[in-house]
């Protein structure tokens, strides 16, 4: 730093922090100009000031020299400047421990304490704004607090799927999993639990499927054995393609098949019994063709046909005799009556 005064006695230029008495004729400087060089130095501290010490440090400088120019109002806004710093520095070192206390939680894996001291520290070193890396420190913080907090589910995560034994544990880790699913290997071992349920639960279901075919086949109404069977083909029909499920399937299709054949019989039957006119007979012949060899369909068929022949021969027959009763009534003087 650079002040000079000038001797009064010899016109000597002189540093002032170098010395107070003129080297060349041992005058001492004025109070004038050592006022003016006090003002000096504290402006060219202040334009380099940063941290509270030498802010203050400044302000000591202005107070010595304070009616002198501006010096007054260079001492509040240094000291205004000074205090604010000292906040940041307070919150910056506030925020350094907290940081080192997160660190030394991370290292012993306990995640929630190093979550609770990284937002700490995240939130001092807000307080200190701009002062140093303050900002950077900031986000950093704010990162690792996500980071551990990663960490924690995916540990009791992954705790959880190694000690799952049923439905339940599996649905928990995969909650768990797909709450940090961009985190490590968090979805390969989502998807992982999504399969284990998946099993699981196909094994559930492939039994309580089997029973309700076990119950079904006992049944002994047709017609409600078969709604039974065709329920059970609705209600697992999300493991249609499921290998576990084709034997089931498979014999769930044959029941029907089967067991519809004696309904179609039975339906046949009535109607054969409750059949009047020709069509109705038709009716339940088409149906005992379809049935084919099962039981006496055939003959049942052709007895239904030969009704329906005989039915209609009959109806034919009343037409007939209806036309000529008819006709018998009509005369010339009626005729009207019957156009």
């Amino acid at each position: 730093m650079e002040v000079f005064w000038l001797c009064e006695q010899c016109d000597s230029t002189n540093n002032y922090e170098t010395t107070k008495v003129c080297s060349v004729c041992g005058g001492k400087i004025d109070p004038k100009s050592e006022e003016k060089c006090i003002y000096e130095m504290a402006e060219q501290l202040f334009a380099k000031a940063v941290t509270s010490k030498e802010l203050f440090a400044v302000c000591e400088h202005y107070l010595k020299v304070i009616t002198y120019k501006d010096a007054r109002q260079k001492h509040n806004d240094c000291q205004f400047k000074a205090e604010k710093a000292l906040l940041n520095e307070k919150a910056y070192e506030e925020a350094t421990q907290h940081l080192k206390s997160a660190e030394e939680y991370c290292s012993g894996k306990k995640w929630i304490y190093a979550i609770r001291e990284y937002t700490a520290a995240e939130q001092a070193f807000q307080k200190a704004a701009n002062y140093a890396d303050a900002r950077e420190r900031a986000q950093s913080c704010n990162r690792e607090a996500e980071l551990c907090r990663c960490k924690d589910i995916y540990f009791e995560a992954k705790g959880i799927l190694v000690a799952a034994e049923n439905i339940a544990d599996y649905k928990k880790a995969s909650e768990l999993f797909r709450k940090i699913s961009s985190f490590s290997d968090a979805k390969e071992n989502y998807d992982l639990c999504l399969k284990f349920v998946k099993d699981l639960t196909a094994k559930q279901d492939l039994e309580a499927a089997t029973k309700q075919y076990q119950d079904a086949v006992k049944t002994e109404v047709h017609e409600t054995r078969l709604q039974s069977l065709e329920q059970i083909l609705r209600d697992y029909q999300a493991y249609s393609q499921t290998a576990e499920f084709s034997q089931l399937f498979a014999n769930c299709t044959k029941q029907i098949n089967e067991t519809k054949k004696y309904v179609d019989y039975n339906c046949a039957v009535n109607m054969m019994h409750s059949a009047v006119t020709s069509t109705d007979f038709k009716k339940a012949a088409e149906i005992f063709s379809r049935l084919a060899d099962f039981k006496d369909s055939k003959e049942k068929m052709k007895e239904c046909n030969e009704k329906a022949e005989y039915a209609a021969k009959e109806a034919t027959y009343k037409a007939s005799l209806e036309t000529y009763e008819q006709g018998k009534k009509i005369n010339i003087f009626n005729w009207r009556k019957y156009v």
